[in-house]
């Protein structure tokens, strides 16, 4: 039965896609002029569900916002299919940048670059739903925290979250992410699906430590002035909670809020329920009847799940556009090896109930040093995938503003999801992908590595693949080594089943892409994973579930062909489908019209003395002319290339602070790209 609601979404979503069918080569950036109202029809639903929530905590005589005896926050945002209410809670449970490669893309580190999100135009990009507003007055974080909603309170949570992402490094071991960037906004959580669609068409990012409260907890919900003791938050006959990998109408409103912004990242905590296992069989605990009160079980019975295993990841955390982090401990020296990564024990696994890879990345979630709201002088150690996901939300940022110093464009989300799953180190132990580790760790490093393509064997490009239509290239191996391509889209969003939800294997992919590599003999395909047997490897088939996909072939032979083929199953819901695709291991440079001979500049902005590089025709002479902003020449000169890759040095200390333009001129050939003098 579809819901009013539903059928609304439906409608909008349809409609979206007259609105949006241009013919284009590549996508620009583009918001939907409906994400407006999307936002206050959200608001409006919101707004009628306190209503609904308000009755129900006056007649249980409970709180609808409180806080656990572990400081936890809980707020009752909504209701299940059946009618109970249900809960968000923030995911509690040093060295995070070097774990995930961030500290080299600080200082001038291993790429040359000096990235901390200090530039003005990324203030506010990012933001901070959670229990609470993040201290305004912290040495760390002063004059970097803007309010998003009005009248919050401060919340630790949100404090040591945000100082993840942003603490400037007073005291240097509590470096965030993105130590220089301006500002970021920060709101609490309730209300926060409407608040995010109003703010998705000036967010790049957003970062969410919080989750559903599902399956067991240790707490007083049952009797809020009581101690705490085991609640199962199950429904009133069930053995498990069928929030874990369930896509409802949170996941549904996200992914749709994103399809409509298609530069906004979500990233979500996976949560962390893997060691609330509650009492042993026999024991007793509290559940709620099919009138959401609260009933006291004096011995639990041997059927009902410890949500220990597989399938355990709550609702929004199933989105199929987000980001989701799973955390694991940090690596001091840096990761060498598959083995080297090492989940917590809390960490929540997938798969989604239609068998989707979550979480999709894991990250640095314990004892990570950060600032404490306890004072504007204190710091802590924080963890869970409260802090991991953090670590993930303000790396990316780096990765959006290096884009930005090169092309003066910021990356589709799509993009973004591409490069994590690309560059990511591997972790498990199998090849490939699993429901524990997702795509594996982060690695910030190698994801800038692709962005800016030095030694020219990356190329990524954003495309529009069309109904009933194939996009087939050719590419060369670089190497006999590894050559790896993905595919990443921002997906419609799919249907909700109110009446069959329990581990419905239903598919809530849409648009179904795929990618195959073939070089005339052998065909290579994406990895994928069996949601009916969660624990076998990975195996390389089609893929028809996930909006990723990923094929990686270990011993490509060096100067081989091989061809790439993008192509869809069935109806493409619009008429086309949006896609990022990023490849490594292939001999080529990325061009453009305006940069057909594949120029780059780095690092860029620069202070004194940068390098541009770029892949020469011949060994004919080259000429750099670098002029401002008006096309008045500053400076010119003329050199000769080196085959197969130029570095040619380009000395700056005579140019005042600005942007200027490089232009390079090889064989009647001309490229333009933009420079920063800082």
């Amino acid at each position: 039965m579809i819901r009013k609601e539903h059928l609304f979404l439906i409608l909008f979503i349809l409609f979206s896609g007259v609105v949006q069918a241009q013919e284009k080569q590549e996508t620009n950036i583009y918001v939907h002029p409906s994400q407006e109202k999307f936002a206050a029809w959200l608001n409006q639903k919101w707004q009628s569900d306190q209503h609904k929530i308000q009755s129900i905590i006056n007649s249980k005589k409970s709180v609808q916002w409180d806080k656990d005896s572990n400081g936890n926050i809980i707020l009752c945002n909504g209701f299940s299919p059946s009618g109970l209410p249900e809960y968000l809670i923030t995911a509690y449970s040093t060295p995070a940048s070097v774990t995930v490669g961030t500290n080299q893309l600080w200082d001038y580190g291993s790429l040359g670059v000096n990235l901390s999100g200090n530039n003005s135009i990324l203030i506010n990009k990012m933001a901070l739903w959670d229990g609470g507003r993040a201290s305004q007055t912290h040495v760390e974080l002063s004059g970097r925290i803007n309010a998003g909603d009005s009248g919050v309170a401060v919340s630790g949570h949100s404090t040591s979250v945000a100082g993840i992402m942003i603490d400037k490094a007073i005291n240097a071991d509590a470096r965030g992410m993105a130590y220089g960037l301006g500002g970021i906004l920060s709101y609490d959580f309730y209300n926060d699906v409407a608040e995010m669609a109003a703010a998705s068409p000036n967010l790049l990012l957003s970062n969410h430590s919080y989750v559903n409260l599902c399956g067991w907890f240790y707490g007083n919900r049952h009797n809020p002035s009581g101690p705490a003791e085991w609640e199962f938050w199950g429904g009133p006959t069930d053995t498990v909670d069928y929030n874990f990998g369930y896509y409802d109408d949170y996941c549904s409103n996200v992914d749709s809020i994103v399809f409509n912004a298609p530069f906004y990242t979500i990233v979500k905590a996976a949560g962390n329920n893997r060691t609330s296992i509650g009492p042993a069989i026999g024991g007793s605990y509290w559940r709620r009847d099919s009138n959401a009160n609260w009933i006291f079980i004096p011995h639990r019975d041997s059927l009902i799940s410890s949500n220990n295993s597989y399938d355990i990841i709550p609702t929004m955390g199933n989105a199929k556009n987000i980001i989701t982090v799973g955390s694991v401990l940090p690596i001091p020296n840096g990761y060498t090896q598959p083995s080297d990564v090492q989940l917590t024990s809390y960490s929540s696994w997938g798969p989604t109930d239609d068998g989707r890879i979550k979480p999709d990345i894991v990250s640095p979630g314990e004892n990570i040093f950060t600032a404490s709201a306890s004072s504007d002088t204190s710091y802590n150690f924080f963890g869970g995938t409260s802090a991991a996901t953090p670590v993930v939300t303000g790396s990316l940022l780096l990765l959006q503003q290096l884009e930005y110093n090169l092309s003066k464009k910021f990356m589709h989300a799509s993009t973004l999801k591409a490069l994590v799953v690309h560059t990511a180190n591997e972790a498990g132990t199998t090849a490939g992908p699993d429901y524990k580790y997702g795509w594996g760790l982060l690695n910030v490093e190698k994801a800038a590595a692709v962005i800016l393509n030095q030694n020219y064997d990356h190329v990524w490009f954003e495309r529009r693949l069309w109904q009933g239509r194939d996009t087939s290239f050719k590419v060369i191996a670089v190497d006999n080594g590894p050559m790896t391509f993905t595919i990443c889209w921002t997906d419609p969003p799919g249907f909700v089943d109110m009446v069959n939800y329990k581990n419905n294997r239903t598919q809530k992919l849409v648009n179904d892409l795929d990618i195959s590599v073939t070089d005339g003999a052998s065909v290579f395909l994406p990895w994928a994973l069996d949601v009916n047997n969660p624990s076998l490897p990975a195996v390389k088939k089609n893929n028809s579930v996930d909006n990723v996909e990923k094929i990686e072939i270990p011993n490509a032979i060096a100067g081989k062909e091989y061809t790439v083929t993008i192509n869809h199953k069935g109806i493409l819901r619009n008429g086309f489908q949006d896609y990022s695709f990023v490849a490594s291991g292939i001999n080529g440079a990325m061009v453009s019209d305006q940069n057909p001979l594949g120029l780059t500049v780095f690092p860029n902005p620069s202070s004194n003395n940068c390098t541009i590089r770029f892949k020469p025709i011949d060994n004919n002479n080259a000429v750099i002319t670098i002029s401002n902003m008006s096309g008045q020449k500053i400076r010119q000169e003329v050199f000769t290339p080196i085959s197969p890759i130029t570095n040619h040095p380009l000395y700056l200390n005579s140019l005042s602070k600005g942007i200027y333009l490089i232009n390079l001129l090889h064989n009647n050939i001309k490229s333009t790209v933009k420079l920063e003098k800082l």
